[in-house]
């Protein structure tokens, strides 16, 4: 049975314009220390159309709690990029070692073949 996963170990709904970048610039959510995570519930409408894809999520992080979430890019099917916006607002990361807001991206893939 397929899943989504995040493609690396490691708000507000898509359409902003732009996020704002913290002071270390855009990292990528591997270089994190991720401290709960939600993986994504693949939505019923998406398997049975068999849709499948990657979704590139930027997300601010402040006080070690996602504060905003956006798509940078759609995996091309709207219920799988807000199965991911979902999912990824309610991670927690260990910020210690930053001060201030940080901006990550955040690949996650949904693949009816894993």
């Amino acid at each position: 049975m397929g899943g989504a996963e995040p493609d690396s170990p490691g708000g507000s709904a898509g359409g902003n314009a732009a996020a704002s970048q913290g002071p270390f610039g855009i990292v990528d959510v591997d270089s994190l220390v991720v401290t709960k995570k939600i993986l994504p519930d693949y939505p019923l409408i998406s398997r049975k159309r068999k849709d499948q894809g990657t979704v590139a999520l930027l997300i601010e992080i402040e006080d070690g709690r996602v504060s905003s979430a956006r798509v940078e890019r759609s995996s091309g099917h709207a219920p799988l990029d807000e199965a991911a916006l979902r999912a990824v607002r309610g991670w927690q990361f260990d910020t210690s070692k930053y001060a201030g807001k940080i901006t990550a991206r955040v690949p996650i893939t949904f693949s009816l073949t894993k």
